[in-house]
């Protein structure tokens, strides 16, 4: 993932899975100097700092506080 995504996974209202290492995180900062992301396990809660490039976006929507994926959508 590159730094421009990251912010606007930041940004959007949505919660959107990411992955890191094969477990959710959930993003709770970045550094575009050092292209580093500051990130919680969603399982663990713990938190980490990671190079943005090894995050990966799945594309699923999670519900925040289970971290887990959402499958009931409002439409």
């Amino acid at each position: 993932m590159d730094y421009q995504r990251v912010n606007e996974i930041i940004q959007s209202k949505d919660s959107i899975e990411v992955i890191y290492n094969g477990r959710s995180v959930w993003i709770e900062d970045y550094d575009k100097r050092e292209k580093t992301a500051y990130v919680k396990d969603m399982e663990s809660q713990k938190m980490i700092n990671v190079s943005v490039e090894e995050l990966e976006e799945t594309g699923d929507l999670i519900d925040p506080q289970v971290g887990s994926i959402s499958t009931d959508f409002d439409v």
